[in-house]
């Protein structure tokens, strides 16, 4: 039988994890909030700016986690969260900073990859 996945291991992949609009990974943008086991099973808190972002967006995140951590062998949770003042005002100066110009991988509106445009600018 193999052993449980480690919360070392766990929180390893996560911090590999990027943001699909922004150069930059969930950790080092202040995403993530908390990653709890409970034997195989790891719950990750992601941490939002506001809880009205696109779910297109969301379902990114979600499902780039979910990817990270079930390649490491354990099960997957997710909890969502807001961000504090202060993890909101650090995650809108590291966006300004690293914004890529759309979400990476996925058509834009002329069909063209939306991390190509790199002269577009955050939503906030």
């Amino acid at each position: 039988m193999a052993e449980d996945p480690t919360k070392a291991a766990v929180e390893a992949a996560v911090d590999e994890v990027t943001h699909p609009e922004i150069d930059a990974t969930l950790t080092q943008l202040g995403m993530i909030n908390g990653i709890e086991m409970d034997g195989d099973t790891a719950t990750v808190t992601l941490a939002l700016p506001m809880l009205n972002i696109p779910d297109q967006v969301k379902n990114i995140l979600v499902g780039r986690l979910r990817e990270a951590v079930e390649e490491v062998g354990a099960e997957f949770e997710s909890e969502i969260a807001v961000m504090s003042d202060t993890q909101r005002e650090q995650f809108f100066q590291l966006e300004q900073q690293n914004w890529s110009g759309g979400i990476d991988g996925v058509d834009g509106p002329e069909g063209e990859a939306g991390d190509d445009d790199d002269t577009a600018d955050p939503p906030f």
